[in-house]
């Protein structure tokens, strides 16, 4: 599998240990970003995992990750990251051409928490006891126009499936509202055909992400969301004729962006100085055929052929397959620090 990220890339090579039976899974891992105050270099990582490809398939999986409006934007630096700034970041999954069997793909975003205080855009304190002084809370170190998930009263999030998970109604209108009463955070999370579905969100110890030194730093975890885009990917251009039919209708070679912006915190000035946060996405391509649950062997998972059909093979698919090679895959990473 090739990765075009569009980033500096420097690494290793890595042996998966684990493989599955009659399907083909790729991954890609497209890690940005870490914010502080002004940015002062690259680091970049590598991994790649090459045992579980052509697998009992009938073609080859292969996909990038790209984020083409950050490196236009940005070129991948900032010459100072603020609590409140809003950026271009807008992971995208593209069919290499050597892709010609139709596969489901999915996002892992993982979001950084820590307990900061939070501000109101109007300056005032969001966080504060009953004098008004202060407090320090765990929050989403970064939001894409989705808000904050809602927490308990002993300030942990709620996670778990996505039938479970809700979001603070105030934060995600911050997000998404127009200006200048928002922020103008746009994403593609929708049941339409070119959205993405949400599949749950789990939180993550620091010491369960890769390269946990350097992710660890002032971050007391992460939320990893996870979402299947509701149309299979390929090579449009070069697939086996026989889906050829579905070709703009539920097979296409490029998703949307899961996101179009995203927004660091907004907290009390200094709280962020100095530090480091990271933003891994990771992204994964699982043939579409043959990869549905005992259930379904007596049709052999035929492919879907309706949006509302992705969406439900794509959820199994991932349960069944993706969690069998969470430590396969490419990783690259930029980090912003004071």
């Amino acid at each position: 599998m090739e990765s075009k990220n569009l980033l500096q890339l420097t690494g290793e090579t890595k042996k998966s240990k684990k493989g599955m039976k009659r399907m083909t899974l790729a991954m890609a891992v497209l890690c940005s970003v870490g914010f502080g105050i002004t940015q002062t270099g690259a680091y970049s990582y590598l991994s790649n995992a090459d045992s579980v490809k052509n697998l009992f398939s009938e073609g080859k999986v292969s996909i990038n990750l790209v984020e083409p409006e950050w490196i236009k934007d940005d070129s991948g630096t900032k010459e100072k990251a603020v609590p409140g700034d809003v950026y271009q970041k807008d992971p995208t999954i593209t069919a290499t051409d050597e892709c010609v069997t139709p596969s489901f793909v999915y996002l892992q975003v993982y979001i950084p928490y820590a307990k900061v205080t939070k501000v109101n855009d109007d300056s005032t304190l969001y966080d504060k006891d009953a004098n008004g002084a202060p407090l320090k809370k765990h929050h989403m170190l970064v939001t894409f126009g989705e808000g904050e998930l809602t927490k308990t009263s002993s300030d942990e999030f709620l996670v778990g499936d996505a039938s479970d998970i809700q979001y603070d109604q105030a934060s995600e209108i911050l997000d998404s509202a127009e200006l200048p009463d928002g922020h103008l955070i746009r994403n593609n999370i929708h049941d339409g055909k070119d959205g993405w579905t949400l599949l749950e969100i789990s939180d993550i110890p620091v010491t369960d992400i890769p390269d946990t030194d350097s992710y660890q730093k002032n971050v007391d975890g992460y939320l990893k969301f996870t979402y299947s885009f509701n149309t299979m990917l390929a090579n449009t251009d070069a697939v086996n004729p026989k889906y050829a039919a579905l070709i703009g209708q539920v097979l296409t070679n490029k998703t949307t962006p899961l996101f179009e912006k995203i927004r660091v915190v907004n907290c009390m000035e200094g709280q962020l100085d100095g530090k480091e946060y990271y933003i891994p996405v990771k992204a994964y391509a699982i043939q579409a055929t043959h990869t549905g649950s005992a259930e379904d062997e007596n049709v052999k998972n035929a492919i879907p052929a309706t949006t509302a059909e992705v969406i439900k093979q794509a959820r199994k698919a991932y349960l069944a397959y993706a969690n069998q090679n969470e430590d396969n895959g490419i990783m690259s990473v930029i980090k912003f620090s004071s």
